[in-house]
């Protein structure tokens, strides 16, 4: 009967290790490399690889964002011109309107030549050129 083997407990303090092996057959070395990693800092190195892919993500969308935010900007500045100018166009809309309620001499004016009306006993030739 053979003896069981003994078990090994590291050192108190002492760095556990495990081995990471690539193996090309059962139980042969791939090009005889066996890789001893500490623990700590193969948890360290991911910590470091997923946090610089976090940061390179956050990175990226931050410059689409400030590339869209350039964007809107322009279009609401195109857009405030825009609303001031129809500002301009409302206003004198609205002083020609209060004219028209207010001057009746405009209005006459006005009915005669785009709705060719006539006052009576008066006839209205219209020439087409």
């Amino acid at each position: 009967m053979r003896a069981a083997p003994e078990k090994r407990t590291p050192k108190r303090g002492a760095p556990r290790r495990f081995e990471i092996c690539f193996t090309h057959k059962a139980g042969a070395p791939f090009l005889g490399f066996v890789f001893a990693v500490n623990s700590r800092r193969l948890l360290a190195g991911l910590y470091l690889l997923l946090f610089l892919g976090i940061s390179l993500g956050a990175g990226t969308l931050t410059l689409k964002m400030r590339q869209e935010y350039g964007k809107q900007r322009l279009t609401q500045q195109a857009l405030v011109r825009q609303v001031a100018e129809l500002k301009v166009k409302v206003a004198a809309q609205e002083k020609y309107l209060a004219r028209l309620h207010t001057d009746s001499a405009l209005l006459e004016r006005l009915l005669r030549e785009r709705l060719k009306y006539s006052r009576p006993n008066e006839w209205v030739f219209d020439f087409v050129e």
